[in-house]
């Protein structure tokens, strides 16, 4: 999708391993196959910094941690911003309530409905009944 679309990679920041991987498996699934990720803050930056993503999935606390310096890095260069965590969507800052989020755990109909929301996922790689889709996914 990445030819298709003009976007350079998708990149995730999760500290839980097995969480990035679900995530990256998900994406591929869904025809991202350039996605990287970063497992805490100061990985994410220098991912950024290096290469800038099409799109940003990130976990709102990693490991303590708030997500939000690189979600301001990320906000300044345009790039699509996709939260996701365990916690309420009305916990996050004021500043960011209005961009998308999508609760975990997260599922593939879920991840592709977030994805459609920030416009980077065409309709015709929608899955079946994307009414069903099980929680909250917030629009930007």
């Amino acid at each position: 999708m990445t030819g298709s679309t003009g976007l350079s990679y998708i990149l995730i920041v999760e500290d839980e391993p097995l969480i990035a991987l679900h995530l990256q498996q998900m994406l591929t699934e869904l025809g991202f196959h350039d996605v990287r990720s970063a497992p805490d803050l100061p990985r994410g930056v220098v991912a950024v910094q290096s290469a800038r993503p099409g799109l940003a999935i990130l976990d709102v606390d990693l490991g303590g941690v708030p997500v939000f310096p690189l979600a301001e890095i990320l906000r300044a260069a345009g790039v699509p911003i996709l939260f996701t965590s365990g916690r309420a969507h009305e916990d996050l800052p004021a500043d960011w309530i209005d961009l998308p989020y999508a609760a975990k755990p997260i599922t593939k109909p879920l991840l592709a409905a977030a994805i459609r929301v920030v416009g980077l996922l065409p309709e015709e790689a929608a899955l079946p009944n994307p009414s069903s889709v099980p929680g909250p996914v917030r629009p930007r």
